[in-house]
């Protein structure tokens, strides 16, 4: 339960500014390529925030504050589990570019 609301918003919002700021550049990727590094962040970010929107939704406190987490938080999961499916119906969620390191291929919705 969160007992001082100001003082959760102050310690956790650097890290919603961090899962912003990827999806931001994630977002505005034409390829919308992650590289692993980048996925792992992401994923990480997105649990964090997750687990954040369950303490404010059992908590019963601030609605501009969970719909704020709500939208953050299905913004992340749709750069990780969403990919718009390809003609065969199968669309990889992870393959190799060319010449170089693996990467994740994320479709815009």
């Amino acid at each position: 339960m969160i007992l001082d609301l100001q003082r959760f918003q102050w310690q956790e919002q650097p890290r919603w500014n961090k899962l912003e700021s990827l999806l931001a550049e994630l977002e505005a990727r034409p390829d919308r390529l992650l590289k692993p590094g980048e996925a792992e962040l992401l994923q990480e970010q997105y649990a964090q925030t997750a687990a954040d929107l369950n303490r404010v939704i059992h908590g019963a406190l601030a609605p501009d504050l969970r719909q704020y987490l709500e939208r953050l938080v299905a913004r992340a999961y749709a750069e990780l589990y969403y990919a718009r499916p390809t003609r065969s119906g199968f669309s990889p969620r992870f393959r190799k570019p060319s010449g170089g390191s693996p990467a994740f291929s994320r479709s815009r919705c």
